[in-house]
């Protein structure tokens, strides 16, 4: 039998592993981060498109800026704040679901996710990926999540 996750547990959870770290920002490939290791690289033989070399980058695995779970893909050190959050579920395989979506990653574990708590994860990972502080990326999901109050 699934478990059913609701808002209420899943804001719980969350305002847990954001006050320790309210002003983190993810780093995001585009601003000369040093904790990114991202190389851009620019072809003018291929309309000068810019790309990233992720190769050696613990923060993202391809040059969209998709940020991962776990640091380096493979390791147990969360990367995300949603990374964070499914290791406290106790999700030991994450290697294996990167860059697949929130709710997809709960279900495969045996979790049924409430409407509402599907668009808090979404929009606390976008947020954050977009590049705002957990601190505002949880102020914005709950938002999301709730509406305007």
């Amino acid at each position: 039998m699934d478990k059913l996750l609701t808002l209420e547990e899943v804001i719980e959870a969350f305002d847990n592993i954001v006050k320790d770290n309210v002003d983190f920002i993810y780093p995001q490939q585009e601003d000369q981060d040093p904790r990114c290791k991202c190389v851009e690289q620019y072809d003018e033989e291929d309309e000068g498109i810019e790309r990233y070399d992720y190769s050696d980058c613990p923060w993202h695995m391809n040059d969209d800026n998709t940020c991962l779970y776990l640091k380096d893909g493979t390791s147990t050190a969360p990367a995300c704040v949603v990374g964070h959050y499914f290791l406290e579920l106790g999700f030991s395989d994450l290697y294996n679901f990167e860059a697949k979506a929130p709710t997809f990653i709960l279900d495969a574990h045996g979790y049924e996710v409430e409407p509402r708590a599907q668009r808090f994860l979404n929009a606390i990972q976008s947020s954050q990926d977009q590049g705002y502080s957990w601190g505002e990326s949880f102020e914005q999901a709950l938002i999301d999540a709730k509406g305007p109050q």
